[in-house]
C-alpha cells in the first residue's frame, strides 16, 4: 500500500463494483473487478478490485496501470 501511494483510497463498501471473477484465488473466495481503459493509446487501465471481507462488507482497492 505504501509503494502504490493509494493506501488512503482503500475503503469498505457494502456492494462491490464490476464483475465477479470466477478464478480460484486461494483464501480469497469472492473477487470483483471494475476496470476501464484510459489515455489516448488505450493500453492503460484503471479501476477497482473488491474482496469480500465479511457478509455485506467488501474491501475496495483502486488500481492504475
Amino acid at each position: 500500500m505504501e509503494e502504490t501511494e493509494v493506501g488512503d483510497a482503500f475503503k469498505i463498501v457494502r456492494k462491490p463494483r464490476g464483475e465477479s471473477q470466477k478464478e480460484n484465488y486461494g483464501q480469497i473466495k469472492q473477487l470483483w473487478v471494475s476496470q476501464q481503459a484510459v489515455g489516448d493509446s488505450g493500453d492503460s487501465w484503471e479501476g477497482t478490485v473488491s474482496v469480500k471481507i465479511k457478509e455485506g462488507r467488501w474491501l475496495e482497492m483502486p488500481f492504475s496501470m
